[in-house]
């Protein structure tokens, strides 16, 4: 990051979307966390990825204050909402909604 009111990159950018293995690559060497245009954070490097993945205590990866089940919430929350609703996605229950589902779609 340089300069703290403007933003690091545009993942919309014509350049980035032509060919984004170069844009990663380029950012991964010059800014590996970067703020976009649009006010979000990208992270670029793999060991920062995964530090923001598995460190709860520092890090939050709560996304609103508004609920989003399940993610957008910290692991003890998820945890119990994906106990909720996990039997609505075994495999019984998908097969019980797939020919509903089909009629629907065709």
């Amino acid at each position: 990051m340089t300069d703290a009111t403007q933003p690091d990159w545009d993942p919309r950018a014509e350049s980035v979307l032509q060919n984004q293995r170069q844009a990663y690559d380029k950012m991964r060497q010059s800014c590996p966390v970067a703020r976009s245009s649009d006010g979000q954070w990208t992270l670029f490097r793999h060991a920062d990825v995964m530090r923001v993945l598995e460190d709860h205590q520092s890090l939050s990866n709560q996304v609103s204050q508004h609920i989003s089940v399940p993610n957008g919430m910290e692991p003890a929350k998820h945890s119990l909402y994906r106990a909720l609703i996990e039997p609505d996605f075994s495999q019984a229950r998908v097969d019980w909604f797939e020919p509903i589902c089909r009629q629907f779609s065709v």
